[in-house]
């Protein structure tokens, strides 16, 4: 009986550990989903443990994916503060490592320090820096410091 107790506990907390952070693919490995064909069984392994929808998106944990539809290869990952508006629903605060030692709390001058040099992107309060055959986008909360909206 106790075997059992322990066994339910170790995979509920296995599964508590995996939804608050997709254990082997954050950080650097976040980006490994990049050019993923989404019929891949690596790709089914890391939206398994991202726990994405059907869109390729997570609100609670902060995260959606772009894919290219004729294509079925991934070509964005969406990573987003606390509480940034989606199509309806509200996205939780992405809590996991970032990629290339990102954090949300970084202003631009951090994020410049970490990838190097940028150039204005879309918006007013958004900036494109290229690192690592990576371009990364970063969206923040106003110019230039205020944190990351979104990556």
């Amino acid at each position: 009986m106790r075997l059992k107790r322990f066994l339910l506990a170790s995979v509920f907390i296995g599964y508590l550990v995996q939804g608050i952070y997709a254990i082997g693919f954050t950080g650097n490995k976040l980006l490994s989903v990049l050019g993923m064909n989404t019929n891949s069984a690596q790709f089914k392994k890391f939206a398994d443990s991202w726990q994405l929808d059907k869109q390729n998106e997570n609100y609670s944990q902060g995260i959606k994916l772009f894919v290219n539809e004729t294509t079925g290869k991934v070509e964005s990952i969406v990573i987003v503060g606390e509480n940034t508006t989606g199509t309806s629903s509200k996205f939780s605060k992405f809590k996991a490592p970032l990629p290339f030692g990102i954090t949300l709390n970084d202003n631009f001058a951090a994020l410049k320090t970490k990838l190097g040099e940028s150039v204005r992107a879309a918006g007013k309060n958004s900036m494109k820096f290229a690192h690592d055959s990576t371009t990364v986008e970063a969206t923040f909360t106003s110019f230039p410091d205020g944190k990351i909206s979104y990556l």
